[in-house]
This record gives structure tokens, sequence and C-alpha cells, in this order.
């Protein structure tokens, strides 16, 4: 068996960077609704309607310059919610008089308790049937989001916020920062404007994480001795397959072993990526990798847990001369036990924890004067909009002040620095990586 890189080995990070998996979207603005064809919106609007959450009307029209009432946002929004590869929290309280009888009710209930729409707001009266306004869409999105308003100072591009209260102009000014709205040509925002379809569309695909990777009817892998079935991913898999128990590191060990039709690399590399970026939503991080000739391993962990996977991939089985994918199951709580101690070094909060996602990768990586240091990675295209910037927003919370640059994976990392304790955090082709730098513990 190829042994796995722990977490005390070397790592070359790019090599095992997964694909990301984009939508299903319109191509050359064509959509299946006939009105939005060729139009700015087309893109959004088909993004949105194939991931369920918008639709169009009876006579297969889309209306993208119809107006938005608050009870279709309230709809549109839940339909967000559930896209979202983590659950937001469920303390939100309160109610309104009068959405008893409306088709709407229970989405705008759902909110109330996630905390998305907030009953001071509007008083004891939603409106349901009223016009949703462009400063109340934003203001849904960025609490899905999970930004709270700060007095932490954001440089306003718009000219007509002064009317609105600190906290709504705050969530404008974020929303600009992370790339969720753009304004109009005079510079203003609008924010009472009423939101029609076509920019409700736009708001929601930028929120949401590019990758549309459904987990309806996947396994949840929770349960003991159970492994994923990669062939749901792998499209070069035969149906021909071996499984049974073996041992590693001494430990209970349930495989199973494909065979390929054929060892199309690209086609193997896109399924792998797909099947990774599944582990990684239902909990699993890489934490190990590995290659020699003919071979390539692939250890995955849950951070919060105690399970691993392991994936390997060869180009002539031992036991077949055939292409094979293996794949195993055992328990192991090292990488969880590390992923802790790099959180409580830390001393804020991560992405992970702030989202309920693991990140991608978990390994070490070394730093520009090339010391192994404990780096976690995220696919970018997994999460929501603005979830790096949430995290450096919490870094400077929590104490950590700016400090210059540095190079991580030949890309320039900002450094971050608290006591004896230095972050550097940086994009790499789709990807966020962070670092821990703990000054004299080398």
């Amino acid at each position: 068996m190829i042994k796995f890189l722990r977490q005390t080995g070397a790592l070359l990070l790019a090599a095992f960077l997964v694909l990301p998996l984009g939508a299903r979207a319109a191509q050359n603005g064509q959509t299946s609704f006939p009105d939005v064809a060729g139009s700015w919106c087309a893109q959004a609007v088909e993004d949105m309607a194939l991931r369920g959450v918008l639709s169009g009307y009876r006579d297969g029209s889309f209306r993208p310059g119809g107006k938005v009432t608050r009870g279709e946002a309230a709809k549109m929004m839940g339909a967000a919610v559930d896209a979202l590869p983590y659950t937001l929290p469920q303390d939100g309280k309160g109610s309104f008089d009068d959405i008893g009888s409306h088709w709407a009710r229970r989405s705008i209930r759902q909110l109330i308790v996630e905390g998305i729409i907030q009953t001071q707001d509007y008083g004891g009266s939603f409106g349901p049937n009223q016009s949703v306004s462009r400063i109340e869409m934003i203001r849904m999105l960025m609490r899905m989001l999970g930004f709270s308003p700060s007095s932490q100072s954001v440089g306003s591009k718009f000219t007509d916020l002064n009317g609105l209260n600190a906290t709504d102009r705050y969530y404008c000014e974020k929303a600009a920062q992370i790339g969720l709205v753009q304004g109009y040509a005079d510079g203003s925002f609008r924010p009472d404007a009423p939101l029609t379809r076509g920019q409700a569309a736009a708001l929601l695909q930028r929120a949401l994480p590019q990758t549309y990777l459904p987990l309806e009817g996947l396994p949840s892998y929770e349960e003991a001795n159970t492994v994923p079935q990669i062939d749901e991913f792998v499209p070069v898999v035969s149906g021909s397959l071996a499984a049974g128990q073996s041992q590693y590191q001494g430990k209970p060990l349930q495989i199973c072993r494909y065979t390929l039709r054929d060892a199309n690399a690209a086609a193997v590399k896109e399924g792998l990526s797909r099947y990774f970026q599944a582990l990684n939503l239902q909990r699993y991080s890489q934490v190990g990798a590995e290659s020699e000739t003919g071979a390539s391993a692939y250890l995955f962990s849950d951070l919060q847990g105690s399970q691993s996977i392991f994936v390997t991939l060869r180009q002539k089985d031992p036991e077949t001369g055939l292409p094979s994918l293996t794949v195993g199951l055992f328990e192991s709580s090292q990488a969880a036990q590390s992923y802790q101690s790099f959180s409580k070094a830390l001393g804020a909060e991560t992405i992970s924890s702030s989202h309920g996602l693991s990140p991608a990768e978990f390994l070490l990586y070394a730093d520009a004067k090339g010391v192994s240091r404990l780096t976690e990675v995220y696919d970018l295209s997994l999460l929501p909009a603005g979830a790096s910037i949430q995290f450096t927003d919490r870094l400077l919370a929590a104490g950590y002040a700016p400090q210059g640059e540095t190079q991580l994976a030949g890309a320039s990392a900002q450094v971050y620095a608290k006591g004896e304790t230095s972050v550097a955090v940086s994009a790499l082709d789709g990807f966020w990586a962070v670092m821990l730098i703990q000054n004299g513990a080398d």
C-alpha cells in the first residue's frame, strides 16, 4: 500500500488542488426563457432556475423586468438557504400579523427563525404583497452570508447612502466590497428602488457558492463501515468491483475496489474532482497525498470526528492488470486532534466553524523560509460570497494587526500578527489558504 504523507511530511500543494466544478448555466446568453435570451441577466436566471432557486411563469416567461414582492423574495431566499452547503443558526424570534394565510408564510417564518428576516425591520406587519426594495434584499442576503454590522469602517463607493441607518449602510458597502452589488453608472445605489426579477437572479447567483453539486441521494457517510460510492462521480468506472475487510495501522478497514474501463486521465481527473468536492461538502478534508510511478493516493479525514477515507488510483492493478480505484474507510482521530490544536492556536473563528464547512485541504506547507506550517485550504467555489473577507474581518476583531506581505505557494499573502502568532492568508487560483505561524515555535 502506498504510504500517505503525514502532517509531518512535505506537500506539493498545487499538484493536488481539485478542479472547480461549474454549475450548469446559460451559454452565449441562451436560456429556456424566451424573454430573457440575450439579456444581461440571462446566465444568472438560467443558473438559478436550474438550481431550483428561481422559477418562471406558466406561460414559459421569466419577466426579468417585473417587480419582486416581499413574499416572492422570501420564497427565493428560502430556496437559496436550501442551496447552501451548511445550516444556518435557528435562534431567530418574532412573527408578523399579516402572513397567516399568505402562500409564502412558511418561507417567511423560516427566514425569521434563521435571522434573515428580523421583525424590527418591518414592525408588526410584513406586507408580503408589497414590492421588495433593493436594500431589503441586500439586508437578507448579507444576513444569510453571516455578515454582522461592525464599527469597522468600510469605504463607500455610492453617493446616496447618507439617508440609511448605520446597519443598512454597512450592508450596502460590504455587499459592494465582496462583489455582490455594483450600483448604477451615476454612482448611486438606489436603496429604496423596487427590486426586479433579473436583479434578484444576479444577486442570488453572486451570493451562492459557484459549484453546483446536488447532494440529494448521496450517502451521508456517517454510519460505521460505510464506504462512499465513487462510481457516482467517475464516469469511467465499470460495474465490476470488489469489497471486503482489511487492516490499516492495526485497525479494521472497509475497502471497495473498482476496475476502470480505460485510463483516460482527463475523465478520471474530472470525476475525482467531483468526488473530492462531495467529500468536502460532507465534512471530509484532504490531509495527505502521495504519488509514485503508476499510482496516486489521497487521504481524507473528518476534522470534527474520527473517520478517514483513502482513495488510491493505480494505472495497473496488481491483481487484475487493469487501471483501478480503491476506496477505504477507517477510524483515526489524528487529523481532528491536529485541527483542534490549529484552531486553538489561531484564537479566531475559522471559515470552518463559521460556515459549518471543512477546508478542502489541511496539510503542512512550506512558508517563504522553507519551514513547514499547518495550512488550511478552502475551495472558494464551495464558499458563499465574502467568506474569505469575513475571515480577515474576524482576525482583526480578534486583535490581529496587518503586518505586510509574504509569499505562499508562489502567490502574495497578507500577514496578520497577534503576539507570538502570525497568520498568512492568500488566494491561490480559486482557493483560499490560511497558514498558521507561531513565532519561536520552530
